[in-house]
């Protein structure tokens, strides 16, 4: 019997738990997605997270530091460039993302609107120094006289987004016009690539948008995943839609309407025997997107600290049913902090938590501050003997020193 059999990653998206080193590169100094969380609600009461060791990685109100934990627990910066929720779900599992935008901010922008602008055949309106309104405001009727695009970035988040009126492109040319947009923008680093549908509204003097296609990248090479899938051992998705890696990876894909869905669904795969190999071991990634959506729709902090609680009171139970063979990491793929009204994802620190029966921790279960989240990647590595690396530090052996 292998001492791990089924690993589940817990990746719960918006889970920072404070500025990263380079936060200010990215406007998103002093952010703090939990600690923030905390003092806006008067404290979180979160038992699970607090006996995991969560207390231990930031100031959150309510939760305690506290050394004697029944987790190994650290947090980790990121390596790869971006702060889009897509890069962190890579990082972890051993993809780490360059990008162009921080090694030339200023210059990568022009010389892609001209390849776009060769690409469509028409012109595209854009200004780096305006926010995604002030843009669209900006050349809104420029574009409709012109028959021309609006173009910007999110450049924490490198999303590229093409809006028009649907007199200039209506949906079905328009979701023409993103795809050929995100063909090009591969060169450049973009992860995402978004259609807006613009109109003004003159009875509500408003600008109306409408979300119309959305592209994603896909990892360039294979992760931990297609590499466990590869060794025989199941590898299977848990989340409301996979749109993160590529299908081939996954032994079986499990799709579910909600958080508190997926949470019934990895209850399944838990106690499921036909979830595993001869062996007993699985791999399963489950993804909980919900926190991420309150906080980009409206920043609504109460209903964030709801939903972490709904999160906690899902482990309680989930931590008592494992088996003593069974190994859960939970970690996060971004920050958003909803204090920071401005901005999409945050640049912060992203916790580690590790917990099974079998690697009680005897001392200290403290696993520092991680260089990267693809740690996790070369830690399952170590767990399955899969000989294969990741470009983290794994933290197996210290784990195994404790037994």
């Amino acid at each position: 019997m292998y001492l791990i059999q089924k690993t589940f990653i817990l990746t719960i998206e918006s889970f920072g738990v404070g500025e990263a080193p380079d936060a200010g590169v990215y406007g998103d100094k002093n952010a703090n997605t939990l600690g923030h969380v905390a003092d806006y609600t008067g404290g979180l009461d979160l038992p699970a997270f607090s006996r995991l060791g969560l207390g231990n990685l930031t100031f959150i109100k309510g939760l305690p530091r506290d050394d004697e934990t029944i987790a190994y627990y650290g947090k980790s910066r990121q390596i790869s460039d971006s702060k889009d929720s897509l890069s962190g779900h890579w990082e972890i599992t051993g993809y780490n993302y360059p990008s162009l935008y921080h090694s030339d901010p200023e210059g990568f922008f022009p010389q892609f609107i001209e390849k776009l602008e060769n690409d469509l055949g028409k012109k595209c309106l854009f200004n780096q120094r305006l926010n995604a309104d002030q843009i669209i405001d900006r050349y809104y009727y420029d574009h409709i006289t012109e028959k021309s695009f609006i173009v910007f970035y999110n450049p924490g988040d490198m999303t590229l987004y093409i809006a028009a009126h649907p007199d200039v492109a209506d949906e079905d040319k328009l979701k023409e016009i993103v795809q050929i947009m995100h063909d090009s923008a591969e060169y450049y680093g973009f992860i995402r690539s978004c259609g807006l549908s613009v109109n003004h509204n003159n009875k509500k003097n408003v600008l109306e948008k409408k979300r119309i296609i959305d592209l994603s990248k896909k990892p360039l090479s294979t992760t931990l995943l297609g590499t466990c899938k590869s060794a025989g051992i199941p590898v299977y998705f848990i989340g409301k839609k996979q749109n993160i890696f590529e299908d081939r990876e996954f032994t079986e894909i499990i799709l579910a309407p909600s958080d508190r869905a997926c949470m019934e669904k990895l209850n399944e795969v838990q106690s499921g025997i036909k979830y595993s190999n001869e062996h007993g071991q699985a791999l399963i990634y489950c993804v909980l997107s919900d926190i991420n959506t309150i906080t980009a729709k409206g920043k609504d902090i109460k209903a964030y600290s709801d939903a972490v609680k709904g999160i906690d009171d899902f482990l309680q139970k989930f931590i008592r049913s494992m088996n003593t063979s069974d190994l859960i990491m939970i970690t996060s793929s971004n920050g958003n902090d909803p204090s920071f009204t401005e901005s999409m994802h945050t640049r912060e620190y992203l916790p580690i938590l590790a917990y099974s029966r079998v690697l009680g921790v005897r001392s200290v279960g403290n696993l520092g501050v991680r260089r990267t989240l693809s740690d996790i990647a070369e830690t399952i590595s170590d767990i399955y003997s899969l000989d294969s690396h990741y470009g983290g530090d794994s933290f197996w052996n210290y784990m195994l020193s404790q037994i």
